[in-house]
């Protein structure tokens, strides 16, 4: 199926026992995520954690990158009853994925574990929705797009993106 042809209604998948033994040591992973971290904390490691189980258990990208934009919600506020954006509502507005504060924070030296969060949520985002990460991170956090494709390699280096990929050109409508 096209995803343009896709009308929202449940997938049913039918991966194979194969592909399940290789999803679930994720699923135990999404199952410990500590609620008491900070929300973009484990937003960050949920985003992480079921884009690497669905790259395993759906091999086709166009019908993820059209989906799972709709799918993930982020609450961006510290507050309980904060509202819920989902990640496609984030990247389609001229809102921002991050606040302000937090992107003048980790843009400043000596921000290391906090900088590789923020990108690992930006490239995150930007990934599943199918926009250039370099192009979001330097966008979002008003760096050169050197210093974002720098930052990008670094949060790579630390494992930070791994299971996350970007393919240039493919967009997330098909």
């Amino acid at each position: 199926m096209h995803p343009d042809a896709w009308d929202g209604s449940a997938l049913v998948l039918q991966p194979g026992v194969d592909i399940l033994h290789r999803i679930e040591p994720l699923w135990r992973q999404i199952s410990l995520v500590n609620e008491t971290a900070p929300p973009e904390v484990a937003t960050t490691r949920l985003i992480s954690l079921f884009s690497r189980a669905v790259e395993i258990a759906l091999p086709t990208q166009a019908i993820l990158q059209t989906a799972i934009p709709h799918c993930i919600a982020l609450q961006l506020s510290d507050s309980d009853d904060g509202a819920w954006i989902t990640v496609a509502d984030l990247t389609a507005s001229d809102g921002r994925v991050i606040p302000e504060w937090m992107a003048e924070a980790v843009v400043k030296r000596g921000m290391k574990a906090e900088r590789l969060d923020v990108i690992e949520i930006l490239y995150g985002t930007a990934a599943l929705a199918g926009l250039p990460p370099v192009k979001a991170v330097q966008v979002e956090l008003g760096v050169p797009h050197r210093t974002a494709a720098d930052w990008i390699y670094k949060a790579r280096a630390a494992g930070r993106l791994e299971g996350m990929s970007y393919t240039p050109g493919r967009q997330a409508d098909g």
